[in-house]
């Protein structure tokens, strides 16, 4: 039974469920992380970004990103922003499956999806549902410890195995939608292994000072700061993947590999031959956690 308890307790860290809600979110740039994630829309966001392309995303629509995918989301100004966000790694997906007694009870976040991401969108009485047992789990995580948080939890994958039976393609973003700043950001993640700031003024036709004015303005970084952290989240990445740290150096757009050692050491703390991988950590530097 130890062991039983032990394993049941190891997996309350692989398991991470929030509800947020601000008046004034946090700007973040594109992230990416190891271990999937199920984000739920209340209210106040329009849009996310993932493979490089912007999605509509409206009130009540449930959204899986993949692991090692980069995605952000757009959120209204001058709106309140509420969300649900679940991340759980492969270790606690595998573990839900023997619980559940059936191989397939996780397919429907394990599936190997098109570049095009799905979603589905919660009815009235389904959102009411799932918010339910969303606050049942904390509930459960603050009081009752980690295996009655693991009996709710079960509870909510096989919710969302049913919600995700029939699930439909993500409709592109209108153009007119999407601000300067993530058009920005839209360029830079088709090429940040080679972007420059003086690179990205000359395509977009405007100053360098004041594009960097903007984006700093929006985003709380510089481009310069900005293109270094998308770097070192893809030599993460790399990293996670098995790839040695001189590989992951010149794979992730670091053209000098002294300067690769000393920028990681100095952003992340250790060095890129430190690295051990964390499934519930974001690879990168700027809010985690904050989508």
């Amino acid at each position: 039974m130890s062991d039983e308890k032990s394993r049941y307790k190891r997996v309350s860290g692989n398991i991470s469920v929030r509800h947020s809600a601000d008046s004034t979110p946090f700007v973040a740039p594109p992230h990416l992380h190891g271990y999937y994630e199920i984000y739920y829309n209340i209210r106040g966001a329009k849009g996310f970004m993932a493979n490089c392309d912007f999605y509509n995303c409206d009130e009540r629509d449930l959204i899986i990103i993949p692991k090692l995918q980069a995605h952000k989301v757009i959120v209204k100004k001058g709106c309140e922003y509420e969300r649900c966000i679940i991340n759980i790694d492969e270790y606690a997906v595998n573990l839900i499956e023997i619980l559940s007694q059936s191989s397939d009870s996780m397919s429907w976040i394990k599936e190997d999806r098109p570049r095009h991401p799905y979603k589905v969108k919660l009815t009235p009485l389904q959102h009411e549902k799932y918010i339910g047992l969303i606050m049942s789990y904390i509930e459960a995580e603050k009081t009752g410890g980690s295996l009655d948080a693991l009996s709710v939890f079960v509870k909510i994958m096989s919710f969302l195995k049913d919600c995700f039976e029939n699930p439909t393609k993500a409709e592109y973003m209108d153009e007119k939608a999407i601000s300067y700043t993530d058009r920005i950001i839209k360029y830079i993640e088709k090429d940040f292994r080679n972007a420059t700031v003086a690179d990205i003024s000359s395509k977009l036709y405007s100053n360098r000072d004041h594009l960097n004015r903007m984006f700093k303005d929006e985003t709380g970084i510089t481009m310069s700061k900005y293109l270094i952290m998308r770097k070192l989240a893809e030599a993460q990445k790399n990293l996670y993947l098995g790839k040695s740290v001189k590989e992951a150096c010149f794979l992730s757009g670091f053209n000098d590999y002294a300067n690769f050692l000393r920028t990681f050491k100095k952003y992340e703390g250790y060095t890129p031959g430190e690295f051990e991988f964390d499934e519930n950590e974001i690879l990168n530097t700027t809010e985690p956690r904050q989508n």
